[in-house]
């Protein structure tokens, strides 16, 4: 996954438990919104994704 400095992503977990994406939890029945400020590359266990992990880059 790709973002750019300054863009927002948005997860919505509508399910029953937690996940992890990378390097966020999202609890059940939670929304996690996040701003990236600087760039960077974030790799995490991911439990929705079927190969279990995520790696999220955030560029220039």
């Amino acid at each position: 996954m790709e973002v750019r400095v300054g863009e927002v992503i948005r997860i919505e977990n509508e399910d029953d438990r937690g996940h992890l994406v990378g390097p966020f939890f999202i609890g059940a029945n939670e929304t996690l919104t996040q701003r990236f400020s600087s760039e960077g590359t974030f790799q995490g266990s991911c439990t929705v994704h079927p190969s279990g992990q995520i790696t999220l880059t955030v560029l220039p």
